[in-house]
């Protein structure tokens, strides 16, 4: 009998920016008695690096996202859909609190919502961007997934993006170390870090060739928050990680960090090794080869004809007439 393997949620559709962990968190904190190797502490988008657009979508128009079949719902959560112009700040422009990937409260891993139509602004700068999904599972081990498509926005009425900043939740070394808990049935649990979401701008680099020159606006925002004139500081009261856990993490990446800096010294050969095969001598030079004679070739001349001067040519003979039919008439009186 075959088993089908159950994985996390993940972006299918478009194609994400290309990471070897894309269905894995790029944040998760240990539990308690959990060993310290459960620490996931990855970049942004698991990868920084912006690739060539999976899509070219106009501003105002609609995006389906669309997520994989065989993940775990991990009894939904808190999503947030988010754009940045340099994958470092991030405009949230829509939300689905609570119930991500759900349609009610619910402590199973069933998926009841594989997709989300998210609309874009009218007045996003046109250019080059990233569309970030991220999630906060409401069961489970605490983690902090993140997914994000490169895209190219066009016919944008605005040359900034106002609107909440990104909150970034259960990291490591990301959000301030701030820690949502399982939800044990409450789904509004940590429903107030996003409405103290700071209020924040973001635009296209000046040297993008595609930045649009229309003025800009502030977004009419789908996003649970509340105007906090963008100060950034969040009183939530919610657990944050002790020195000993960033320490771990901050040991981590520094050492994933040399590994790759140090340069990999090649195998010293043995001396029980062959000796190297000596170089192959080069082929011979051919001689040269003397092109054979071409002679045009000449058709051969054929006799002209000529008549015989006793030739008399024959009568033509004349062509046959149709049989003459006789016409009889029958005269009544």
């Amino acid at each position: 009998m075959s088993t089908v393997s159950l994985g996390n949620m993940a972006i299918v559709s478009p194609m994400p920016r290309p990471s070897n962990q894309f269905r894995t968190p790029i944040g998760s904190i240990p539990q308690p008695g959990s060993p310290p190797g459960g620490i996931i502490a990855q970049p942004l988008c698991h990868n920084t690096t912006r690739g060539t657009p999976s899509l070219i979508i106009q501003a105002g128009e609609y995006l389906n996202l669309q997520f994989t079949r065989n993940g775990l719902a991990k009894g939904g959560g808190h999503c947030q859909f988010a754009i940045s112009y340099d994958n470092k700040k991030f405009v949230v422009i829509e939300d689905k609190l609570k119930y991500c990937f759900k349609r009610a409260p619910s402590n199973d891993d069933f998926v009841s919502v594989y997709n989300y139509d998210i609309e874009l602004p009218e007045e996003l700068p046109t250019g080059y961007a990233t569309l970030a999904w991220t999630w906060v599972n409401a069961i489970g081990a605490r983690e902090y997934y993140m997914g994000c498509v490169d895209i190219l926005i066009q016919g944008g009425h605005g040359n900034w993006l106002t609107g909440p900043e990104l909150l970034v939740v259960n990291h490591p070394t990301l959000g301030g170390g701030v820690v949502i808990p399982e939800f044990k049935g409450n789904y509004n649990t940590g429903l107030e870090l996003f409405k103290q979401r700071p209020i924040i701008t973001v635009s296209p680099d000046n040297s993008n060739p595609n930045r649009n020159i229309y003025g800009g606006g502030n977004r009419n925002s789908k996003c649970a928050t509340t105007d906090v004139g963008g100060s950034g500081s969040i009183n939530t009261g919610y657990s944050v990680f002790n020195n000993s856990v960033k320490t771990l993490a901050a040991a981590a990446a520094a050492a994933a960090a040399a590994a790759v800096s140090q340069p990999q010294q090649q195998p010293q050969q043995s001396s029980s090794s062959p000796p190297p095969l000596p170089p192959t001598a080069p082929y011979p030079a051919r001689d040269p080869v003397s092109p054979l004679p071409v002679t045009p070739s000449i058709p051969p001349k054929l006799p002209s004809y000529t008549p015989s001067p006793s030739f008399v040519p024959p009568t033509p003979v004349p062509a046959k007439q149709p049989p003459q039919t006789a016409t009889s008439y029958t005269v009544f009186y």
